[in-house]
């Protein structure tokens, strides 16, 4: 797809937009580093801005502006250096910078979009977030949407949403790489540290960003459905146990909770294979490394569509335990209902007052009706219980 006429690609023009984006940006593109540095970092939504040479991380700190200079800087150096080799398949900058961003607004991404060259369509898809996930490629960059999954160990009940997913935008440039969160997307430390304590890792060029966020994801995906097999199981157990009361809210909840994980993780199979495969998402190293991912990934996804099933089955199990239940209560309650309509019946016929009834003149009457009455129902109860109605 061609670029945006607003956000040339070619020269000095190139060079001129950049310094009057720099020029006309809010403060916080010229002033501010990372949400380290910032006394207030709600107040913008840098959270991170490192500059990578030859795969080592340069002390800073760094504006965005001015980490873009020292980018430029050090890959025209070595675009000059004729001793360079530059291939088209694992072409590798030595310098990149990486800008890790908190939910920007529009006006955030405005001049953002000016400095990185980005697409309207990709800064419309980053400011209002809720994109299914998927890989584009627009001009010299490759723009990722994923799904993150926060995952509440609490117990399952009918109303608590023990998963929530968000989103996470990587955008992958030639020498530069965004990093977009959105929501309550904390991205661990070790993530962090891996790419500045890995220079073999980031010597690959800003694909190794996203490599290790997609990385840290899919493991992430793996960690939950573990914990989510520990919750099928044990939902499976108190089904099954005989006699055990039934409650159907939580399995319809934890089956409507896996779905939200299963929206998460089926998209992203197509994501990974296109990473693996195709030409231009990354160089040859990096698409070998993106397929170990993508091996997690379809064990990951294996198991939800598993659990999937298995929850389908164990709530039609659940439904007909509860029909069996209750036919089971129908049975005592009609076993109840008939022990009780014989004394009513005996007791209804003697309370005619018919004058032509000798039984209720004799003096043993009133005793033998009872003594008749107590038996029939204690035959009855015998009948039922030996059927297993009581």
């Amino acid at each position: 797809m061609p670029r945006n006429d607003d956000y040339p690609d070619t020269g000095e023009l190139v060079r001129a937009v950049e310094h009057e984006a720099v020029m006309n940006a809010s403060d916080w593109i010229i002033n501010t580093t990372d949400a380290t540095h910032s006394p207030e970092p709600s107040h913008h939504p840098v959270a991170r801005c490192a500059v990578f040479v030859e795969g080592r991380k340069v002390d800073g700190p760094f504006t965005i502006a001015s980490a873009l200079d020292r980018v430029h800087q050090e890959n025209q150096h070595d675009s000059s250096d004729p001793h360079t080799s530059h291939s088209e398949e694992d072409s590798t900058p030595r310098a990149f910078v990486w800008v890790s961003l908190v939910s920007p607004t529009m006006e955030h991404m405005e001049p953002i979009a000016r400095l990185f060259h980005l697409h309207s369509l990709t800064v419309e898809d980053i400011v209002k977030a809720r994109q299914r996930p998927k890989l584009e490629i627009l001009g010299d960059y490759v723009f990722i949407v994923a799904r993150t999954v926060h995952y509440d160990p609490s117990p399952v009940d009918s109303t608590n949403e023990f998963i929530e997913t968000n989103e996470l935008h990587i955008i992958r440039g030639k020498d530069f790489v965004l990093t977009i969160r959105h929501g309550d997307v904390p991205i661990p430390d070790n993530v962090r540290q891996r790419l500045e304590r890995s220079p073999q890792l980031t010597s690959v060029g800003p694909a190794s960003v996203a490599y290790a966020h997609l990385d840290w994801l899919v493991d992430d995906y793996l960690h939950i459905a573990e914990e989510l097999e520990e919750k099928v199981d044990t939902m499976e157990d108190q089904v099954f146990i005989p006699d055990s009361p039934v409650h159907i809210e939580p399995i319809y909840m934890l089956k409507r909770e896996n779905l939200e994980m299963r929206h998460a993780l089926d998209p992203m199979t197509a994501v990974l294979k296109t990473l693996t495969v195709t030409k231009g998402t990354a160089g040859k190293s990096v698409r070998s490394l993106y397929g170990d991912i993508l091996d997690h990934h379809t064990i990951a996804a294996d198991r939800i569509i598993s659990y999937d099933e298995r929850l389908s089955t164990l709530l039609d199990s659940a439904v007909a335990k509860v029909s069996l239940q209750q036919n089971t209560d129908m049975r005592k309650i009609s076993a109840w209902a008939a022990m009780a309509a014989v004394p009513t019946l005996i007791a209804g016929i003697y309370g005619m007052n018919f004058d032509n009834m000798p039984e209720t003149h004799w003096a043993a009457g009133y005793f033998i009706v009872l003594i008749v009455m107590l038996s029939a129902c204690v035959g009855l109860w015998l009948i039922f219980r030996r059927n297993k109605w009581l």
